[in-house]
């Protein structure tokens, strides 16, 4: 649906996270249709010049309704997450 003509099955977005809580780390991944979960384990990104950790990917699918009667879809989502802090929020 996006205005933007592409044959890319990739696509990249940006935001701010949400937060279920505002003291907690907790992220909130519900949306009106489902929600997202996670699967698999955090892997670790490294620069490719010093080998330094800079962010951390995790890898989450889409599941259509409620916690627990959720139906798993073919949607993909990978988070990064980056381990260093910007010079300008």
């Amino acid at each position: 649906l996006s205005e933007i003509q592409s044959n890319d099955t990739v696509w990249y977005f940006f935001s701010p996270r949400n937060y279920k809580h505002s003291n907690r780390k907790q992220a909130k991944r519900t949306t009106k249709a489902g929600y997202w979960k996670l699967t698999g384990k955090d892997r670790i990104i490294r620069a490719m010049s010093t080998g330094e950790e800079i962010a951390k990917k995790k890898s989450l699918v889409f599941y259509k309704g409620r916690v627990p009667n959720g139906v798993r879809t073919s949607w993909i989502m990978h988070e990064y997450n980056p381990t260093f802090n910007f010079h300008n929020q």
